[in-house]
């Protein structure tokens, strides 16, 4: 098969939203529907991702915890307007828990994977492979919705530091008829998690949170109160008048030269002095002839004597 000119046996690259990673942290809460001081160093994700309904929707916040046994989960869901007259557990305004626990994002459930729902009122309904005799819940009604604290089992693997897990969340809101108006996920942008787990967001099971190290508090470097003192630079002066430019005079010679190459009979420019400095050198120029001429017959004169 030459892959230039043969496409039959390409693969397919399928482009999926950006993938959501969290960290729980190591600890084993109480399960009893109170936010306890262990939660506060937990990380918080949102459910933001609208499936059904709009921004008006109910949502969470999910702060995540593990040991070797559990994923732990608690959510602060606003929901001013509570209900649960839906004939089915997903229409009832409630949270779903998603777990992958290879993290194979397949589009099918495996034996590792499992869907875990409680409505606001502590009850509990199941998806595939759920292990429903551990998992434990406890909510509590409060002024703007309600709050879940759940404990999600792990069943073929034990929770271990560095370990990534699929996981998502999904909160569902009723309306006062009991019908669902809303869906809400962190990361699944389909709805298709309760049987598909390849939109599933990924949990990292991080490190024990470590206490801030104490370091000896070190004497604070003083500036110095005055600015160091640069040695005084003098200005470069511009000279006043512009580098290179001609005198008068340079330019009276000029014309005097322009004159003569003309071969004009008087200058056309300059005045008096031009004709002083000609004379004076044609002067010189006569002088020293006459003073040649003169040391020469000199010179010859002797040297007819002798």
């Amino acid at each position: 098969m030459n892959q230039h000119t043969d496409v039959s046996q390409y693969g397919i690259l399928v482009l999926k939203e950006e993938l959501k990673v969290s960290a729980g942290i190591p600890g084993t809460p109480e399960i009893d529907g109170i936010i306890d001081s262990i939660w506060s160093d937990a990380n918080v994700i949102e459910t933001q991702t609208v499936i059904q309904g709009d921004e008006d929707s109910a949502r969470a916040k999910v702060r995540t915890m593990w040991d070797k046994d559990y994923v732990y989960v608690l959510a602060e869901v606003t929901d001013p307007l509570l209900n649960k007259d839906g004939t089915q557990p997903h229409e009832q305004d409630s949270v779903e828990f998603f777990i992958d626990e290879n993290n194979n994002k397949t589009t099918f459930y495996q034996e590792d994977d499992a869907q875990y729902r409680v409505n606001y009122d502590n009850e509990q309904s199941f998806g595939e492979n759920a292990d429903q005799e551990r998992f434990k819940t406890a909510t509590k009604i409060v002024d703007d919705g309600y709050i879940v604290e759940a404990a999600i089992p792990l069943k073929t693997i034990e929770g271990e530091t560095g370990e990534i897990i699929g996981f998502d969340v999904q909160v569902n809101d009723a309306d006062d008829t009991g019908s669902r108006t809303g869906v809400v996920t962190w990361n699944d942008t389909t709805g298709n998690n309760y049987r598909d787990t390849s939109n599933f967001g990924c949990l990292l099971l991080a490190e024990e949170p470590t206490e801030p190290v104490e370091e000896e508090p070190t004497e604070p470097v003083e500036e110095p109160t005055e600015p160091v003192e640069e040695e005084p630079t003098e200005p470069v002066e511009e000279p006043t008048e512009p580098i290179d430019e001609l005198k008068d005079d340079d330019i009276d010679i000029d014309i005097t030269v322009d004159d003569a190459v003309n071969e004009d009979k008087g200058p056309k420019t300059g005045d008096t002095r031009v004709n002083i400095y000609v004379y004076v050198i044609l002067t010189i120029v006569a002088i020293s002839i006459l003073i040649y001429l003169v040391i020469a017959k000199k010179n010859k004169k002797a040297g007819q004597k002798n």
